[in-house]
């Protein structure tokens, strides 16, 4: 992988306030405090609910690929 795309990413994760950079010393995990995993476990509760109904209708048209998704 070219360092661009990586450049890019960490940037992003730090414009997101996920990671925090110093200059010839890496990057790092900012530690999550209870609100802000709170908020995660809203938005990934969200997002699955809206999920849901999607894989539901795909497992009713072809139950068969029950099998490839839990390999």
């Amino acid at each position: 992988m070219s360092r661009v795309p990586v450049r890019e990413a960490v940037k992003t994760l730090e414009a997101q306030g996920v990671l925090r950079s110093q200059p010839h010393r890496g990057a790092y995990i900012v530690p999550l405090d209870d609100a802000r995993i709170d908020r995660i476990c809203e938005a990934r509760l969200a997002l699955e609910r809206l999920a849901l109904p999607g894989a539901v209708a795909a497992l009713e048209v072809a139950p068969a690929r029950l099998h490839e998704w839990t390999r």
